[in-house]
Order: structure tokens, then sequence, then C-alpha cells
């Protein structure tokens, strides 16, 4: 079952290359994959890409939510007069996962003019849904949580195992604040002091693109 799943994941992602959509092209990606994007045999029920309604420019929605450690409940306004990278995203995004070394790198790098803080969500590659074989090789068998209880304890194993280094918010099953900003599978954005989005990568995982968000940084 996980190698049948397995195939149009992989065939998705060779179509979104071969459509200029690689995370060193220069053009926009859908939010959406178009038609012409699309392989044979890909259930567009799977590709459940949230479209934000943030866009660059905006000031950015305030929200609060629990932090996945249990230390209480944190505002995206706490940090509203110092810059801050927003990141989204889940433990069952292998390619998210990897992309979190980089964003690590940056925060070592750029952390002494920029706060970070990641807002975790639905799961992308669940084993009750779109299981992906490379998820069971690495260990990271999760089913689609049900409950806030059973995303927070996702959330909190997630943190353990990768040595996430700055905070970690838990969104509701409403998924009331990934929603907007278009943050599933995983996308992320630079609120400069101001509270205004300077920087929203485009829809992951093939829209992140490192340098991007390293210029965003460097522009602070």
């Amino acid at each position: 079952m996980a190698t049948m799943i397995l195939r149009p994941m992989a065939a998705l992602a060779l179509a979104l290359l071969a459509a200029g959509c690689a995370s060193t092209q220069k053009g926009p990606l859908p939010d959406i994959p178009t038609d012409a994007m699309m392989p044979p045999g890909v259930d567009r029920a799977h590709t459940h890409f949230t479209v934000p309604t943030v866009k660059v420019g905006d000031i950015a929605p305030d929200f609060t939510l629990p932090a996945a450690n249990g230390s209480g409940h944190v505002s995206l306004s706490t940090y509203r007069g110092h810059p801050l990278v927003l990141v989204f995203g889940s433990c069952t995004c292998g390619p998210f996962r990897g992309m979190l070394k980089a964003v690590e790198s940056m925060k070592a790098k750029w952390g002494d003019r920029a706060a970070f803080l990641m807002v975790y969500v639905r799961e992308a590659h669940p084993t009750d849904e779109w299981r992906m074989k490379e998820n069971d090789r690495d260990g990271w068998v999760v089913p689609q949580p049900k409950t806030e209880l059973e995303r927070q304890i996702a959330a909190v194993d997630f943190a353990e195992r990768v040595s996430l280094s700055f905070p970690l918010l838990v969104d509701g099953m409403d998924d009331r604040v990934s929603k907007p900003y278009g943050g599933w599978p995983g996308r992320f954005l630079v609120i400069d002091a101001a509270g205004k989005v300077l920087y929203r990568s485009e829809v992951g995982p093939f829209g992140f693109r490192p340098g991007e968000l390293a210029e965003a940084l460097g522009r602070l």
C-alpha cells in the first residue's frame, strides 16, 4: 500500500521539477498545482495545498496558540517590535525536515537580529492518509492527530528529535492559523519589527528557496 502511494508522489515531484518548480527556479509557483503539472495517478484529494490570504506587505494577522512544551499560550503580537521568522510545518513532511537544517543555520547567523518561531500544523504524510515509505524508513510513523493533545504530542516528539532550537506552537484542529498563512504543508515568512510581512515563501516543499529567505533576513 505504501509503495502504491509513494509512486504518485514521486511522479508529482518529477512533474513539478519538469514544470520548472524546482527550488532553484526563480519564477513563482502556483499554490494549487495546475492540471498540466499533475501526472496521471495522483489523486487531487491528496494535494491539500492551502492558498494564503496573507500577502507580502500585509500586517501579519495576530494569533494566540499553545506552546508545544506546555508553558502556556503565545501570541504573535508578543514579537511586535522585533523582526521574526515564522515557520510552518510538521514532522511527516520529509523535505520540510531537511529544510530545517538551513533554517537553523540562518538562526545561528541572524539570530541576533530576528527571532524564530514555528507553528506545528496538520500532518503532511500521516500513516492513515498519504503515507510515505521514507517516513516509515526513518521512523516518522504518525497517524493524523484527531485531538489537540495528539497534535501536541507529535509536535513535542518532533522538536526533541530534530533538536529544534526555537519556540514551537501548535495550531488548533480547525487549522485556524495555518489556513490564512497557507502554512500547510510548509511555509516560511519574514515579518519586520512593525509586523509587516517582508517575505513569504512559495508553498512547500518545492517552493522553499533558502537563498530568498537569507536575502530577506539580510534586508532587516
